[in-house]
């Protein structure tokens, strides 16, 4: 600690008077009169006082200006500057978390990165370019821009295997016949139950020829040709999803017996998951199911099927019922409550469905469906953790029977995209490769291996091809051409994967929102990202992502509504967090921005950029030593954050050190020298420098007129009638006019050195003159005669009205102009004191002139020219004008000179 003289004197004072307290205190004083008996005294008690209430407000000795047993001086240093607000860094950007998902809690750590914007021409349509056409509903349709069509395969030249591949496509795409020895003949066939044909050989087969390369009807209009049986030596359907269910069907015509019946459910089963290809397969599996009850009316099975069934077709209240009737009959069924629990979570009602899934697990807690199901449903809530606890005893009672190699493969790529969501990427890259292990062709596997790579996690990329496509899949690959800066790819692919799947492409619009910020095209940014709320409200990123747009067009308001509503999703997220306490600072709610990034730094410590924004928050809230220790914990961190160096310079600028300020600054601008001098620290760096070096260079002289005489280097003029005089602590100019002309109080200062003048000017309610503030710059002309050369005032008029006068040439007269009033009142009213200022801003020839009173400018932007550049002094002060006869006074006080110093 530094000792000051008062810690001297104050230390002092208390030995001496503990000294004689001590002294005095030793000798017990006799009482006077003798000792009497009797009862002893009664003692009252009294109400202590409150010393609090008479001691002054304390107040730091650093604020103290000058020591305290210095003399007073008329000339002190101008008030420290304030803070100038500089370049903040950019709200973190997060790249499109990977799929499924992951925890927001963890997206900074895992997705914060910095935004390289990269042009890409002509990879979205120009929305201004009518020619090119709208890419935001191409894209959305499932159409990329720029995509040309696919030409058609050559039909001559073809090798024998060509010829043969090209066949077996045909097949698979028409019907075909083959008559006597001949080539295959593609098209429909027509016949009536035409599934039944082989049990039928003697019926004739009608059939339709159509062009293979097209499907277009080679003979249009003609009817279905017959072709006796005897003919037709083979023929085959279409190798169709629709046809094989229909083939199959026939299987089970007639009676079914009790040893048919699990192939009669896995038919059954297979026909809803052909649901999207084929518009009978939930009909046919309806169908399966309902026979599978009757010829088992004891197995609960059938009827879950059927229930699916139900689901899968959107027929929810049916397969509630059947689930309703199940539970009463099986309620110590652990998939009877398994499949009302999803159903329930498919209608939102999440409480009931958990419930349901927890009966499931206490009654089979050793299953794997029950722990399946119970941590899918958990994921799907982002309650990863728990999710992750049920998909690991999912995966230790996983089947082991060799035809349930997919359903391994479902556990183990469930409990990878768990420990992908909860930060665990190595071992999440080592169970979906085990995944792929049990199937190789899986595409979610395959998708999630592409995912813990993306993440960081340590492993080479997956080889070969999935068996299939999934909308995980072709996301994934998407993001890993984003990524890896393959654009056009990522376009296409994620295009791709928001066809494939509608009820998830938001998925995949958020992502094409990144895209587009990431290849210039704002608009088309904001448009997916609007889009992918639209379509899901609650995602976590995209709320972030639209606030972080939102902000970088100054929608402050729409950014924090987003933001506050990303926040509501995860309270711990920390980009939100610190988003919305960068924008609170910005609108100068700096105890909103306090609190934000507080609770930031509680979870994430280790940001040097946000412990510095802190600190320019403390600085803003007045407290310089937390705000010392923030930069000073941001620089600890790393040593170059710009914005910390910025505020450490403030706070020694502020501590009084203003030379060292400046050197800090130059040293900011050192370690930046290799960027380029546009860069927004180093103009802010030279820009304070120079501040700091012109603030420091003037000083404000005052004068009180506590004093009996005038002295103090004024001059006056009273040739016209008027005198000065001091009175009270103030300067008055009192007197009748002798003749028309005018009285004056001035001092004179060289014009280089001249800032500002500023004072208190009072027209008392019996003078009847003009009375104002003048600047000016005059030649003498003879025995006490001058001529004005430059001249700028302001003055109240004898009938109330304010006028300026702007004159920087000599003139045969001055041309005072009029000011309007304000709200309809008078700008100086007679007897009360105003503060009126005529201050020069600038250097040179672009020096410029303000004029204001009570602060509130009344012209400011002129130039003077001549006053700034002159080489003679100039006379500040006051004037009253008036007429012979005429009464003039006016009473000034608390003149203030701003000038700059000498060197």
């Amino acid at each position: 600690m530094n000792l000051r003289k008062e810690h001297v004197v104050l230390a002092g004072t208390l030995l001496v008077l503990g000294a004689l307290h001590f002294t005095g205190g030793s000798t017990p004083i006799a009482a006077r009169g003798g000792t009497r008996g009797g009862a002893a005294p009664e003692l009252e008690r009294h109400a202590v006082p409150d010393t609090s209430l008479s001691l002054p407000a304390a107040r730091a000795l650093a604020q103290i200006d000058r020591d305290v047993f210095a003399p007073p001086r008329d000339t002190r240093a101008l008030p420290l500057l304030e803070l100038e607000d500089p370049p903040l860094f950019a709200l973190a950007a997060l790249r499109p978390p990977c799929v499924p998902t992951l925890d927001s809690k963890l997206f900074g750590r895992a997705l914060r990165t910095e935004l390289a914007v990269k042009p890409v021409p002509g990879l979205f349509a120009s929305a201004e370019d009518a020619d090119a056409g709208d890419s935001f509903e191409a894209i959305e349709s499932g159409v990329a821009p720029d995509t040309a069509p696919v030409p058609e395969l050559p039909l001559g030249a073809l090798t024998p295997d060509q010829r043969a591949a090209l066949v077996a496509g045909y097949r698979r795409l028409h019907d075909w016949i083959r008559l006597d020895d001949g080539e295959p003949l593609f098209g429909q066939i027509r016949n009536a139950d035409r599934y039944g044909l082989r049990s039928r050989s003697q019926e004739d087969m009608l059939f339709v020829e159509v062009k293979p390369e097209t499907g277009a009807e080679r003979f249009p209009g003609q009817k279905p040709v017959g072709y006796k049986r005897a003919r037709v030596t083979e023929f085959g359907f279409a190798d169709t999803p629709s046809n094989r269910i229909q083939i199959r069907r026939r299987d089970f015509a007639g009676d079914v017996g009790a040893s048919q019946c699990a192939n009669l459910l896995a038919f059954a089963e297979e026909c809803v998951a052909q649901r999207l290809a084929a518009r009978e397969a939930l009909a046919v599996a309806e169908e399966m199911y309902a026979r599978a009850a009757v010829i088992d009316a004891q197995d609960p099975s059938p009827q879950l099927g059927l229930a699916r069934c139900f689901e899968a077709g959107f027929q929810l209240e049916k397969a509630y019922e059947v689930y309703q009737r199940l539970l009463a009959m099986y309620s110590h069924r652990p998939e009877v409550h398994i499949g009302i629990g999803e159903l329930e979570a498919r209608l939102r009602l999440f409480e009931s469905a958990e419930s349901h899934l927890r009966e499931a697990e206490r009654t089979g807690r050793t299953q794997w469906r029950v722990q399946l199901a119970l941590g899918r449903f958990l994921f799907e809530r982002s309650r990863f953790a728990d999710a992750l606890a049920h998909l690991r005893e999912a995966y230790k009672f996983e089947p082991s029977e060799p035809t349930a190699a997919p359903t391994r493969a479902r556990i183990r790529t469930a409990l990878g995209r768990a420990l992908l969501a909860t930060g665990a990427h190595d071992e999440a890259l080592s169970m979906f490769e085990k995944a792929q292990q049990a199937d190789a062709g899986d595409p979610d596997a395959f998708a999630g291996r592409l995912s813990a790579l993306r993440m960081g996690a340590k492993g080479s990329a997956p080889t070969g091809s999935p068996t299939g496509a999934s909308f995980e899949l072709s996301l994934a690959r998407a993001l890993a051409d984003l990524d890896a800066g393959n654009f056009a790819a990522a376009r296409d692919g994620l295009a791709l994967a928001a066809s494939s799947d509608p009820l998830r492409a938001p998925e995949a619009w958020r992502a094409l929102s990144w895209l587009a910020e990431s290849c210039g095209y704002p608009e088309e940014a904001s448009r997916w990202i609007e889009a992918a709320l639209e379509g899901d409200p609650t995602d976590t990123w995209a709320l972030y992502q639209q606030g972080r747009l939102l902000a970088g067009r100054d929608d402050v308001q729409g950014a924090r509504e987003a933001l506050v509503r990303a926040l509501d999703r995860e309270i711990d997220f920390v980009d939100a967090l610190v988003a919305l306490g960068h924008l609170a600072y910005r609108t100068g709610d700096h105890a909103a921005a306090e609190r934000y990034l507080e609770r930031a730094l509680s979870i994430e410590p280790r940001r040097p950029e946000v412990l510095a924004l802190r600190g320019l928050n403390f600085i803003r809230q007045g407290d310089y030593s937390l705000a010392r220790e923030s930069f000073d914990s941001a620089l600890g961190l790393d040593p170059l954050q710009p914005l910390a160096r910025v505020g450490q310079a403030w706070t020694t600028y502020r501590g009084g050190d203003a030379h060292k300020a400046r050197t800090q600054f130059a040293e900011l601008n050192d370690v930046r020298r290799m960027l380029p001098e546009s860069d927004p620290f180093r103009m802010y760096a030279m820009g304070q420098m120079a501040r700091i070096e012109e603030h420091t260079s003037k000083v404000v002289w005052s004068d009180s007129f506590e004093r009996l005489q005038l002295k103090n280097d004024w001059d006056v003029e009273e040739a016209a009638g008027p005198v000065v005089s001091i009175v009270d602590g103030s300067a008055r100019i009192d007197g009748t006019f002798a003749s028309n002309g005018s009285a004056r109080l001035y001092r004179a200062y060289a014009a280089a050195e001249f800032v500002a003048v500023e004072l208190t000017l009072t027209v008392p309610s019996d003078s009847n003159a003009k009375v104002g503030l003048f600047v000016s710059k005059e030649r003498r002309v003879g025995s006490g005669q001058s001529q004005v050369q430059s001249k700028f005032g302001i003055a109240r008029r004898r009938d109330g009205g304010l006028v300026v006068l702007l004159m920087d040439a000599a003139t045969a007269e001055e041309a005072w102009q009029d000011m309007p009033n304000v709200g309809g009142k008078s700008w100086w009213p007679l007897d009360k004191p105003v503060r009126v200022r005529i201050e020069r801003v600038g250097e040179g020839n672009e020096a410029t002139g303000r004029i204001s009173i009570d602060g509130i400018a009344v012209r400011e932007g002129f130039k003077l020219p001549r006053l700034a550049a002159s080489t003679q002094d100039v006379r500040v002060g006051v004037f009253v004008e008036g007429q012979s006869g005429l009464k003039g006074r006016a009473i000034v006080d608390d003149v203030e000179v701003t000038r700059r110093i000498r060197k």
